[in-house]
Protein backbone atom coordinates (compact mmCIF):
# COMPACT_ATOMS: atom_id res chain seq x y z
CA UNK A 1 0.00 0.00 0.00
CA UNK A 2 2.82 2.24 1.40
CA UNK A 3 4.44 1.77 -2.37
CA UNK A 4 1.76 2.68 -4.46
CA UNK A 5 1.14 5.90 -2.89
CA UNK A 6 4.78 6.78 -2.81
CA UNK A 7 5.13 6.17 -6.62
CA UNK A 8 1.89 7.36 -7.10
CA UNK A 9 3.43 10.64 -5.29
CA UNK A 10 6.54 10.87 -7.15
CA UNK A 11 4.66 10.22 -10.65
CA UNK A 12 2.81 13.58 -9.59
CA UNK A 13 5.74 15.71 -9.27
CA UNK A 14 6.53 13.95 -12.92
CA UNK A 15 2.99 15.14 -13.44
CA UNK A 16 1.92 11.78 -15.41
CA UNK A 17 -1.37 11.85 -13.87
CA UNK A 18 -3.04 8.98 -15.22
CA UNK A 19 0.03 7.18 -14.23
CA UNK A 20 -0.34 8.72 -10.86
CA UNK A 21 -4.05 7.42 -10.55
CA UNK A 22 -3.02 3.92 -11.25
CA UNK A 23 -0.80 3.87 -8.23
CA UNK A 24 -3.36 5.76 -6.24
CA UNK A 25 -5.73 2.98 -7.44
CA UNK A 26 -3.66 0.13 -6.74
CA UNK A 27 -3.33 1.44 -3.06
CA UNK A 28 -7.10 1.74 -2.15
CA UNK A 29 -7.25 -1.73 -3.61
CA UNK A 30 -5.13 -2.97 -1.17
CA UNK A 31 -6.87 -0.79 1.52
CA UNK A 32 -9.68 0.89 1.07
CA UNK A 33 -9.39 2.89 3.85
CA UNK A 34 -6.53 5.14 2.55
CA UNK A 35 -7.80 8.81 2.74
CA UNK A 36 -4.30 9.91 1.39
CA UNK A 37 -4.28 7.81 -1.91
CA UNK A 38 -7.84 9.08 -2.70
CA UNK A 39 -7.23 12.42 -1.41
CA UNK A 40 -4.01 12.42 -3.48
CA UNK A 41 -6.05 10.63 -6.56
CA UNK A 42 -8.23 13.91 -6.00
CA UNK A 43 -5.45 15.85 -6.71
CA UNK A 44 -4.61 14.03 -9.94
CA UNK A 45 -7.94 14.21 -11.90
CA UNK A 46 -7.93 18.26 -10.75
CA UNK A 47 -4.73 18.13 -12.54
CA UNK A 48 -6.38 16.30 -15.45
CA UNK A 49 -9.23 19.33 -15.27
CA UNK A 50 -11.93 16.50 -14.05
CA UNK A 51 -13.43 17.88 -11.15
CA UNK A 52 -15.91 15.83 -10.64
CA UNK A 53 -13.97 12.62 -10.49
CA UNK A 54 -11.57 14.69 -7.98
CA UNK A 55 -14.80 15.10 -5.96
CA UNK A 56 -15.66 11.91 -6.08
CA UNK A 57 -12.47 10.83 -4.38
CA UNK A 58 -12.72 14.05 -1.55
CA UNK A 59 -15.76 12.79 -0.60
CA UNK A 60 -14.41 8.96 0.40
CA UNK A 61 -11.05 11.29 1.66
CA UNK A 62 -14.06 13.26 3.87
CA UNK A 63 -15.85 9.96 4.66
CA UNK A 64 -12.75 8.34 5.73
CA UNK A 65 -11.15 11.73 7.54
CA UNK A 66 -13.77 13.84 8.39
CA UNK A 67 -11.57 16.63 9.77
CA UNK A 68 -9.13 16.94 6.87
CA UNK A 69 -9.62 20.41 5.96
CA UNK A 70 -7.84 20.22 2.77
CA UNK A 71 -9.76 18.02 1.35
CA UNK A 72 -13.12 20.48 2.29
CA UNK A 73 -11.26 22.82 0.85
CA UNK A 74 -10.02 21.32 -2.61
CA UNK A 75 -13.60 19.53 -2.86
CA UNK A 76 -14.45 23.42 -2.66
CA UNK A 77 -12.55 24.24 -5.34
CA UNK A 78 -13.50 21.60 -7.77
CA UNK A 79 -17.83 22.82 -7.06
CA UNK A 80 -16.41 26.26 -7.32
CA UNK A 81 -14.84 25.65 -11.23
CA UNK A 82 -18.36 23.52 -11.93
CA UNK A 83 -19.67 26.14 -10.46
CA UNK A 84 -21.77 24.57 -7.98
CA UNK A 85 -21.60 27.67 -5.78
CA UNK A 86 -23.86 26.75 -2.57
CA UNK A 87 -21.72 23.46 -2.43
CA UNK A 88 -18.67 25.22 -2.47
CA UNK A 89 -19.51 27.96 -0.27
CA UNK A 90 -20.30 24.82 2.28
CA UNK A 91 -17.32 23.30 1.63
CA UNK A 92 -15.05 26.39 2.43
CA UNK A 93 -17.04 27.34 5.13
CA UNK A 94 -16.38 23.74 6.63
CA UNK A 95 -12.82 24.29 5.86
CA UNK A 96 -12.53 27.35 8.32
CA UNK A 97 -14.22 25.73 11.37
CA UNK A 98 -12.11 22.99 11.14
CA UNK A 99 -8.72 25.50 10.22
CA UNK A 100 -10.09 29.33 10.77
CA UNK A 101 -6.96 30.44 9.36
CA UNK A 102 -7.11 29.02 6.16
CA UNK A 103 -6.96 32.11 4.05
CA UNK A 104 -7.02 30.15 0.77
CA UNK A 105 -10.86 29.06 2.26
CA UNK A 106 -11.69 32.60 2.92
CA UNK A 107 -10.54 33.48 -0.86
CA UNK A 108 -12.21 30.36 -1.91
CA UNK A 109 -16.04 31.11 -0.06
CA UNK A 110 -15.43 34.84 -1.26
CA UNK A 111 -15.14 33.78 -4.72
CA UNK A 112 -18.04 31.71 -4.32
CA UNK A 113 -19.97 34.19 -2.59
CA UNK A 114 -18.90 37.01 -5.38
CA UNK A 115 -20.58 34.66 -7.86
CA UNK A 116 -23.71 34.62 -6.83
CA UNK A 117 -24.07 38.46 -6.45
CA UNK A 118 -23.38 38.05 -2.37
CA UNK A 119 -20.91 40.93 -2.64
CA UNK A 120 -21.20 42.22 1.19
CA UNK A 121 -20.14 38.73 1.96
CA UNK A 122 -17.78 38.13 -0.49
CA UNK A 123 -15.67 41.27 0.07
CA UNK A 124 -16.11 40.54 4.30
CA UNK A 125 -14.27 36.92 3.34
CA UNK A 126 -11.72 39.48 1.14
CA UNK A 127 -11.04 41.39 4.18
CA UNK A 128 -10.84 38.22 6.04
CA UNK A 129 -8.28 37.13 3.90
CA UNK A 130 -6.24 39.76 4.34
CA UNK A 131 -6.13 40.09 7.73
CA UNK A 132 -4.31 36.94 8.09
CA UNK A 133 -2.12 37.69 4.67
CA UNK A 134 -1.48 41.20 4.09
CA UNK A 135 -0.04 40.52 0.91
CA UNK A 136 -2.15 38.45 -0.95
CA UNK A 137 -3.14 40.52 -3.58
CA UNK A 138 -6.20 38.56 -4.89
CA UNK A 139 -7.80 38.99 -1.81
CA UNK A 140 -7.36 43.14 -2.28
CA UNK A 141 -8.78 42.52 -5.60
CA UNK A 142 -11.58 40.64 -4.67
CA UNK A 143 -12.41 43.34 -2.28
CA UNK A 144 -12.21 46.22 -4.29
CA UNK A 145 -14.00 44.47 -7.01
CA UNK A 146 -17.02 43.62 -4.02
CA UNK A 147 -16.77 47.79 -3.54
CA UNK A 148 -17.46 48.06 -7.26
CA UNK A 149 -20.01 46.11 -7.15
CA UNK A 150 -21.72 47.66 -4.55
CA UNK A 151 -20.62 51.00 -5.26
CA UNK A 152 -19.19 51.61 -1.49
CA UNK A 153 -16.32 53.41 -1.54
CA UNK A 154 -15.59 54.39 1.92
CA UNK A 155 -12.57 53.62 3.38
CA UNK A 156 -11.21 52.58 0.22
CA UNK A 157 -7.73 53.91 0.29
CA UNK A 158 -7.57 53.05 3.68
CA UNK A 159 -7.38 49.15 3.35
CA UNK A 160 -4.47 49.17 1.88
CA UNK A 161 -1.20 48.50 3.70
Amino acid sequence: MARHTATGDSKMQLEQYHAAINDYDQATRIDGDNATAYYNKGLAYEQLQQPEAAIINYNRTIELDSVRSDAYYRRGRCHLTAKNYAQATADFSRTLQIAPYYTKAYIGRADARYAQGQYTDAETDYLRATEHDPNDASAWTGSGNCRMKTKNYNGVSTNIP
